[in-house]
């Protein structure tokens, strides 16, 4: 069974090591790992869906957590709405993508200021992550 937990715990390791080291844009790729792996460890925990199905598809991650998780008790307390609380991964001209990888196109996550919104964006969602443990949600 994949364990989104420690591969978000992962990447968010090697994200604050690539950014601390100026490689913004594996800082960014990282990053978008890490919403993924927290829309997966929700469907995983909250619904009898399987998380790979879902592939990288972030807007369908999102679409059944505010429609199916957000609803019921004890869950909500963990769920944040990508497009709000994580509008630069989630959208916009530098979403992400894993397609991106291969970019060689300039401007596709190359400065510091686009790195550190990913990594604000990829802190709240292991603040979250975090909880969850803690609280034994997962």
């Amino acid at each position: 069974m994949d364990d989104y937990y420690i591969a978000a715990e992962r990447m968010w390791k090697d994200t604050n090591i690539l950014k601390n080291n100026h490689r913004w844009f594996n800082t960014c790729y990282l990053s978008g790992y890490i919403l993924e792996c927290y829309g997966k460890l929700l469907i995983q925990n909250y619904t009898s869906k399987k998380p790979i199905d879902y592939k990288h598809n972030l807007k369908e991650l999102n679409k059944t957590i505010q429609t199916e998780i957000a609803l019921l008790e004890g869950a909500s307390k963990y769920v944040l709405d990508f497009k709000t609380n994580c509008n630069t991964i989630y959208e916009g001209h530098e979403k992400w993508s894993p397609k991106k990888r291969y970019s060689a196109q300039k401007g596709v996550w190359d400065s510091e200021a686009t790195a550190d919104k990913f990594v604000n964006e990829a802190e709240k969602i292991m603040n979250l992550v975090v909880q969850m443990k803690i609280d034994g949600v997962i």
